[in-house]
């Protein structure tokens, strides 16, 4: 990922709620705050909720299409190391926050969010 791709990542896992305020938020009330994707591949995360000392986030990963996504914890390192046959992720700059419930069903369908 890029500077500039990372700075607009952090800045919004800025605005996100810690895990543990998300904890026992069920899916209609989590909010989905940043996505990250592979340009050039099938790869997204979807972040609800970031703790920055242990640099952990939480949220919902797509990999290689929608029977391989889940619900689950990941390491920020991951998305901002990984890289796609033609570089790094990016952030999502238009995307705008929506629930997880509406994410995962779009997913899942087969859709894009």
């Amino acid at each position: 990922m890029n500077e500039r791709m990372t700075r607009e990542l952090f800045e919004r896992l800025g605005k996100l709620p810690s895990i543990e305020e998300s904890q026992d938020k069920g899916l209609e009330e989590m909010e989905v705050g940043a996505k990250v994707f592979n340009p050039y591949g099938q790869q997204t995360w979807y972040i609800a909720a970031y703790d920055p000392e242990e640099k952990e986030a939480y949220g919902f990963v797509n990999l290689i299409g929608r029977d391989c996504a889940e619900l689950g914890f990941f390491e920020i390192k991951d998305v901002l190391e990984g890289r796609g046959l033609f570089g790094g992720f990016e952030v999502d700059i238009y995307f705008e926050p929506k629930p997880m419930k509406e994410v995962m069903d779009k997913v899942y369908a087969g859709g894009h969010v």
